[in-house]
């Protein structure tokens, strides 16, 4: 199986109140991104100002433009979109 995916790398912020949001920044602009993850994932890992990994979403139609792949830990990435 081939996943056609295109990564950017990006800092992350912070995580929304909303527990599948998120806030990065990808080259100065901050975005929000969509978080797959049915619980806040600040309980398990300190995720501010870490780079981590982000893809576009497929669906056109969705609120957020990009979705939380992987995060750098030290120098390899844990992957967040399983």
């Amino acid at each position: 199986m081939q996943l056609d995916l295109q990564l950017f790398e990006a800092t992350f912020i912070e995580e929304g109140k909303n527990r599948f949001i998120c806030t990065v920044n990808l080259d100065g602009e901050l975005i929000e991104c969509y978080v797959p993850s049915s619980s806040k994932l600040k309980q398990y890992i300190n995720l501010e100002k870490k780079t981590v990994l982000i893809s576009k979403n497929a669906n056109q139609k969705a609120r957020t433009k990009y979705s939380l792949f992987a995060v750098k830990y030290y120098r390899k990435y844990i992957l967040l979109n399983l």
